[in-house]
């Protein structure tokens, strides 16, 4: 008895740090118009079948099927829950920096047309990105938009990478929203108290 839970912990122990310490393949579809997105992972270093993660396209049918209220209600919820973002743009340049870094690609192809409405941000970007453009010998094309912000295109993409290794990067993320939220609530506040003190010095 006490052999078999032995033996029922360490299979228990290994299926949940095996998909965490091994490659996770994931295959990543997208295109701006129209706008899909569909990403799919084989964990186990690719050995397992495959699991769909996302598909727009399902996600556009459903979405057409529910009542015109439950729609706008959720639009509405989705509004303000995305009010989040980056501290700056950046974080953002460093945290993909990282990210490329323990990210494997195995294969790309598309183009990628991209500005994020300062040269010097957009010429980071386009900077990290050479590299992949070069890799794929002309499978995949960035296009920088240094005059406007921008994102479109179409990618397909096969990559790998060991999701322990993301953990500190998950704590970035974590932390560059919570201080996004922290900003935001505190320039609102600061707004309103301005808006209060100049209608009582008009008074």
């Amino acid at each position: 008895m006490i052999v078999a839970l032995a033996l029922a912990g360490v299979v228990l122990v290994l299926a949940v740090i095996l998909p965490l310490a091994t490659p996770v393949h994931v295959r990543l579809r997208a295109r701006s118009d129209p706008a899909t997105l569909k990403i799919t992972l084989r964990l186990v270093g690719g050995f397992a079948p495959a699991i769909r993660v996302f598909d727009s396209t399902r996600r556009r049918r459903k979405r057409a099927a529910k009542p015109e209220s439950d729609r706008n209600r959720a639009g509405k919820s989705a509004d303000r829950s995305g009010s989040a973002g980056w501290a700056s743009p950046r974080a953002g340049v460093a945290l993909a920096r990282q990210l490329l870094r323990l990210i494997r690609v195995h294969r790309i192809e598309g183009v990628l047309i991209y500005g994020a409405g300062d040269p010097a941000d957009t010429g980071q970007v386009y900077g990290l990105l050479m590299p992949v453009c070069v890799v794929s010998q002309g499978r995949f094309q960035v296009h920088p938009d240094f005059h406007n912000a921008v994102l479109g295109g179409r990618l397909d993409v096969e990559l790998s990478v060991i999701p322990l290794a993301l953990l500190p990067a998950g704590v970035r993320v974590l932390r560059a929203r919570h201080l996004a939220r922290h900003l935001a609530r505190r320039g609102a506040r600061h707004g309103t108290r301005r808006g209060v003190q100049q209608q009582g010095s008009r008074a």
